[in-house]
């Protein structure tokens, strides 16, 4: 009777490798470069993003120790990484650091990059290397930012001691 209402649903889950696996290794160790931008961001009270790059290295660890084409842990990284992404660029819009735009902007650029080469040429290492840089370019722009924000809101701070503290 319920036999002909279940719908079969192709390709929910698809236990084939992203990339072998020597080269999802790379980016696997790559993930703990992460841990440099989390120290930065306590470091310079950054407190929320310290917090999202814990759990964004969680999501990446978690993912790239074992990276199905199709998996609840994929969709799990990338909304992550598209959240945390989102709110560095909105930190960053009152700020003019070149370094940091540069970064983000190679970091941006190296992620199709890197499909380019898995899915177009099937070049895993190329694509695996790329993605590697992806995590270092964005972590170097994670980390200038932090520093960057903390040294304009002292200055800030600074100046406003400055002008509450000046007798009339």
């Amino acid at each position: 009777m319920y036999d002909n209402k279940i719908v079969k649903y192709e390709n929910i889950y698809d236990n084939t490798l992203v990339i072998p696996s020597n080269e999802y290794k790379w980016i696997y160790n790559v993930c703990f470069i992460h841990i440099n931008h989390i120290a930065f961001a306590f470091y310079y009270e950054m407190n929320i993003c310290g917090y999202m790059g814990v759990i964004l290295f969680g999501t990446s660890i978690n993912y790239w120790r074992y990276p199905l084409k199709i998996s609840i842990r994929r969709y799990i990284d990338i909304t992550w990484v598209s959240i945390t992404f989102s709110y560095h660029i909105y930190l960053s819009l009152y700020l003019q650091n070149l370094l940091f735009i540069i970064t983000i902007t190679l970091a941006v650029l190296m992620y199709p990059l890197s499909n380019y080469f898995l899915y177009n040429h099937k070049n895993y290492k190329y694509s695996a290397f790329l993605h590697c840089l992806v995590h270092v370019f964005a972590s170097i722009g994670a980390c200038v930012l932090y520093k960057d924000s903390y040294e304009k809101y002292i200055n800030y701070n600074n100046t406003l001691l400055q002008i509450n503290n000046k007798p009339f």
